[in-house]
């Protein structure tokens, strides 16, 4: 049944990501398609009713990011300044001493209002919904056990930008929120490079920055305390 919401929540935002971008002549916003990559220290813990208990705790863990999202901005006080945004993110991590190794495939749609845009600032609010399969693997009895669960989180949104020449932007952005359930917090700082491209559209960017973002939920059938960290580099396409 979750999982039936989740697709629907997302199905509905690209429908909308759709029509907005059919129509920009109306709404002039920007649609991004990006891929990241992100060297990160993990730590934490993880357990489920299927699932034993186990720590991540590695330094030299990589993560994937793929990543759609449709932008708009607008007047100083508009409530159809809007992020709207798909994420998936591969993850695994293997902890030597327990010989368990921990694979983490998770799905974001994430919008979000601000509409207060001001000079590069941007303060809004939104939801955060995350699909995602938590994997451990026995390394030493070939032996792997899943759990898959939907997540539902209220977040607020703020974001800077900040234009250092027509090539170079920095770009910071803090959202998160503690729920009765748990808490997700995601902090990013990035400098991009779009001076690839001479046409209006479409336009290619390179990035590079550091990000941080713990993760914490607990039910009865699932607990978890993730932080990830570390520096990322990416490259992005908007239309």
């Amino acid at each position: 049944m979750k999982k039936n919401i989740f697709l629907t929540t997302l199905t509905l935002m690209i429908s909308l990501v759709s029509i907005i971008f059919t129509s920009r002549i109306s709404f002039a916003g920007e649609l991004d398609l990006s891929a990241q990559y992100w060297s990160v220290a993990g730590s934490g813990s993880l357990s489920a009713s299927n699932l034993a208990l186990s720590t991540i705790d590695k330094n030299d863990t990589a993560a994937y990011f793929a990543t759609i999202q449709y932008y708009q901005k607008n007047s100083f006080f508009h409530f159809t300044n809007i992020l709207l945004r798909g994420t998936y993110l591969l993850y695994s991590s293997t902890n030597d001493n327990e010989k368990i190794t921990t694979d983490i495939n998770a799905s974001n749609a994430d919008l979000f209002f601000f509409p207060i845009n001001l000079s590069g600032l941007e303060i809004g609010g939104g939801l955060k919904a995350i699909q995602g399969e938590f994997k451990e693997t026995y390394t030493s009895l070939q032996t792997t056990y899943s759990y898959k669960a939907t997540i539902y989180i209220p977040m607020a949104y703020l974001g800077f930008q900040y234009n250092l020449d027509t090539n170079f932007k920095l770009q910071a952005i803090v959202l998160g929120m503690k729920a009765k359930k748990g808490s997700y917090y995601d902090y990013l700082g990035q400098l991009s490079y779009s001076g690839f491209s001479h046409s209006s559209s479409p336009k290619i960017s390179l990035s590079l920055g550091y990000r941080q973002f713990t993760l914490k939920h607990k039910d009865d059938e699932l607990e978890f305390d993730l932080r990830f960290s570390g520096p990322f580099g990416g490259a992005l396409i908007a239309f």
